[in-house]
C-alpha cells in the first residue's frame, strides 16, 4: 500500500465509547500520540498517518469484526522531534451495505494516552443503486418477471394509458410502451383514470387487472381485466368484474390476484373493508355462485399477499397516498396460516380490527411510501420490494423505490423501517 506524506491532510476522528472490543497485537511505537493528519477510504482498507514521540508500548483495539488486520509502519518525519505512525487497517470488502464505519482506538500501556479514531470503508460504487430507482411518477407499481428474462414493472397512469418500464435488474429501467392506446383504453367508468394495475401469467397470457375511477366515485368505481400474449401488449380490454355498487364493496379498487390450492382469488378493497372472492380458471370472470369474504378491517388498501414457509403475508398500506409531503402512507402487514385469515400482528392483534406491523414508513428524505408491487427473489436469496414515496430533496410525485426486504422468526423486516437513501444492489 502507498504511504502518504506524514502532512497528509485532515483526518476524521471522533471521541465514540467502544464496546465488544477486537483486541490486535501490542507493538513497539514512539509515545505521545499529538495529532492525527490523514484518513484515506477505499474500498478495502484505510491508512491513518499520526505524529507520535518517544517509544513506549501501545495497543490497538476495534469494535467491528470486519476489520481483520491492522499492520503498523514508522516512517522518520523531517520533524526530528516526531515520526509518523502508519496504521494499514484492512477488512472484509462491503458487499452488504454501501457504508460502515468502526471505532479503533490507540492507547499507551499505562492506559494513560487514548485516541479513538473513526475508521469509514465503503463498498465498490458499481455495488451501489440509490432511491429513487426512477425519478418520476410510477404510482402503484406492480411487476412480473417474463419469460424472455426481463422485469417489466406497470403503473397507475400518471403516464397515461398505463405505462410499461423493463428492467433486467431492478435497478435500471425503460420505458417501452403503454398497456392501452386513447383507442383501446377501458371505458366502463366513464372519465375514469386507471390506477393501480396488477400484472399476472395465467393460462399462457399476461393478464392484467386495473382499477377504474374518478376521486369521489367510490359507488361507481370498480375493477376491469385485460389480456396479452406479451408483456410489452398490447392489452386487449376484457371490461369490467364488478363496480362497488354491484359487488357491495364501497371504492372497490387495488385488487390483487393469488392462486392458491388450485384456485384463483382476487383481493381487493379501500379502507372499507378488504375483501377476497374466487375467479374462473383463466381468471377473467368471478366464479358462479362465488361469495366474497372480508380478510382485513377498514384501515387499509392495496392489498398484496406473499406466501413464504407455510404463512400467508398481507401486505397493505395505511394512511393518506397523495398529499404529497404531507402523506403519512406507511407499508404495514400481518400474517395468517391460511389466505383468509386471521392475519395477526407480532402482539396476535387481528388485522380485522385494524392491527398491524410497519415494514416502511417515512423519514427525513422520502414520504407517503407505500402501495408496494411483489416481491421478488435475487439470484443471491435475497428478497426486494418495489413501492412508491415522495423524495423530499427532489419532489417529482411518487417516484419509485426499491428496498430489502429481511426476515427474522419468519417475520420480514425492511432496515430501520424506513426506505433506503442508497444500499447494496440485487443479483441478477
Amino acid at each position: 500500500m502507498k504511504k502518504e506524506n506524514a502532512l497528509c491532510g485532515l483526518l476524521l476522528f471522533t471521541l465514540l465509547p467502544v464496546s465488544a472490543q477486537k483486541k490486535l497485537p501490542t507493538v513497539k511505537a514512539p509515545h505521545i500520540l499529538t495529532s492525527v493528519k490523514a484518513l484515506e477510504t477505499n474500498y478495502t482498507d484505510t491508512v491513518i498517518c499520526i505524529d507520535v514521540m518517544s517509544n513506549v508500548d501501545y495497543t490497538v483495539s476495534t469494535s467491528e469484526s470486519w476489520i481483520n488486520e491492522v499492520s503498523q509502519n514508522i516512517e522518520d518525519n523531517a520533524n526530528a522531534k516526531s515520526n509518523a505512525l502508519y496504521l494499514s487497517i484492512a477488512g472484509n470488502p462491503a458487499k452488504t451495505e454501501p457504508s460502515r464505519s468502526a471505532v479503533v482506538t490507540i492507547q499507551d500501556a499505562d492506559k494513560t494516552i487514548t485516541k479513538q479514531l473513526s475508521v469509514k470503508q465503503t463498498a465498490d460504487p458499481s455495488l451501489v443503486y440509490r432511491n429513487p430507482v426512477v425519478n418520476r411518477s410510477l404510482p402503484d407499481p406492480t411487476i412480473i418477471k417474463a419469460h424472455n428474462g426481463n422485469f417489466y414493472l406497470y403503473a397507475t397512469e400518471d403516464i397515461r394509458n398505463t405505462p410499461i418500464f423493463r428492467s433486467k435488474d431492478l435497478i435500471k429501467w425503460e420505458q417501452v410502451g403503454t398497456a392501452f392506446t386513447d383507442a383501446t383504453r377501458p371505458t366502463f367508468e366513464k372519465n375514469g383514470g386507471l390506477w393501480a394495475p396488477d400484472i399476472n401469467y395465467i393460462n399462457g397470457k399476461y393478464v392484467l387487472y386495473y382499477s377504474m375511477s374518478v376521486w369521489g366515485g367510490g359507488e361507481t368505481c370498480g375493477i376491469g381485466v385485460a389480456i396479452s400474449n406479451g408483456p410489452e401488449g398490447p392489452f386487449v380490454d376484457k371490461g369490467k368484474l364488478f363496480r362497488s355498487n354491484e359487488i357491495g364493496v364501497h371504492n372497490s379498487i387495488d385488487q390483487f390476484f393469488i392462486s392458491d390450492n388450485g384456485k384463483n382469488y382476487l383481493v381487493w378493497g379501500s379502507f372499507n373493508g378488504i375483501y377476497a372472492i374466487e375467479l374462473t380458471e383463466d381468471g377473467l370472470a368471478i366464479q358462479p355462485g362465488a361469495v366474497k369474504q372480508q380478510i382485513a378491517g377498514t384501515a387499509f388498501e392495496a392489498s398484496y399477499i406473499h406466501k413464504r414457509n407455510g404463512y400467508y403475508y398481507f401486505f397493505g398500506s395505511w394512511g393518506s397516498c397523495c398529499e404529497g409531503l404531507k402523506s403519512t402512507y406507511k407499508t404495514v402487514y400481518g400474517r395468517s396460516t391460511s389466505l383468509f385469515g386471521p392475519y395477526v400482528n407480532k402482539q396476535g392483534g387481528s388485522m380485522m380490527d385494524n392491527n398491524y406491523d410497519v415494514l416502511i414508513q417515512g423519514n427525513d428524505f422520502f414520504k407517503g411510501v407505500g402501495h408496494n408491487a411483489e416481491i421478488v427473489t435475487d439470484n443471491d436469496g435475497q428478497d426486494w420490494i418495489m413501492y412508491h414515496g415522495y423524495s423530499v430533496k427532489n419532489y417529482n410525485g411518487r417516484v419509485l423505490m426499491l428496498d430489502k426486504v429481511q426476515w427474522k422468526n419468519d417475520w420480514p423486516y425492511v432496515e430501520g423501517n424506513a426506505p433506503s437513501s442508497e444500499a447494496i444492489k440485487p443479483v441478477f
